[in-house]
């Protein structure tokens, strides 16, 4: 694989945030399994797969339960953008801790 068409394929150029995902434009639901980015067959353990679900919105962000006016705005990794499920993403756990409204911007 050529990384260069793979991003070609899967982000469209953004004028202030430079890659977006290419995206329908429309709300999306998703879900996968996944051991980790860092499991390998070869060391010879077995990991249990964690299954993550969530749902991006039309710009293609995570789908996030806080509303503007926004009091956070939380900027990151995948670390930042994936949870197990939408109420698990760091944006929404520090919505949830400080009562404050948090927008997740996170890009894996």
């Amino acid at each position: 694989m050529i990384k260069y068409y793979a991003l070609r394929g899967n982000y469209v150029p953004h004028p202030s945030l430079v890659l977006v995902p290419r995206w329908t434009g429309s709300v999306e639901e998703y879900s996968y399994e996944s051991k980790g980015d860092l499991y390998s067959p070869i060391y010879g353990v077995d990991v249990p797969a964690t299954r993550f679900a969530g749902s991006v919105t039309a710009d293609g962000f995570r789908s996030n339960g806080s509303r503007e006016p926004v009091d956070v705005l939380v900027l990151g990794d995948s670390y930042v953008e994936i949870g197990e499920t939408d109420q698990d993403i760091v944006s929404e756990r520090l919505s949830a801790a400080s009562g404050l409204s948090a927008f997740n911007l996170g890009r894996a």
